[in-house]
């Protein structure tokens, strides 16, 4: 009874582990398809007509505009399960995590749309979270 209590804890612990690290592309096709449409406008235009928040993306700071780049800061959230330990008939075991154990990470990635003459000649991103 012990054993099958234990491997069915290990499997709890290996699934909450396994489902906190794996995450989607962030780097969706709708917001290249979205960024897509600024390469060949000014920088005036990119800075009246982006927005980024519609696209569900959570901006930190105005833009950075230097002489050959502008740069838009974006936050991705990441809310990481950790186990939870509980105790059944004498035995503690690691169960998966609830809200309450977990904690959130906010990672960044720059998109950085690269300039010439203060036009939108093509962009990239930058950072971890990209």
């Amino acid at each position: 009874m012990k054993k099958s209590w234990m491997a069915l804890s290990t499997l709890c612990i290996c699934f909450s582990l396994f489902s906190a690290c794996t995450t989607t592309g962030w780097k969706s096709k709708d917001l290249n398809a979205y960024l897509q449409q600024f390469v060949g406008q000014s920088t005036q235009q990119v800075q009246q007509t982006i927005n980024l928040k519609s696209m569900g993306y959570q901006t930190t700071q105005k833009p950075i505009l230097t002489s050959d780049q502008l740069t838009y800061t974006v936050i991705r959230s990441l809310n990481i399960p950790t186990p939870a330990a509980r105790s059944f008939d004498g035995m503690t075991i690691q169960t998966g995590a609830s809200g309450a154990n977990s904690y959130n990470l906010n990672i960044k990635c720059d998109i950085v749309f690269l300039l010439k003459n203060n036009v939108v000649q093509s962009y990239q991103y930058q950072g971890r979270a990209c």
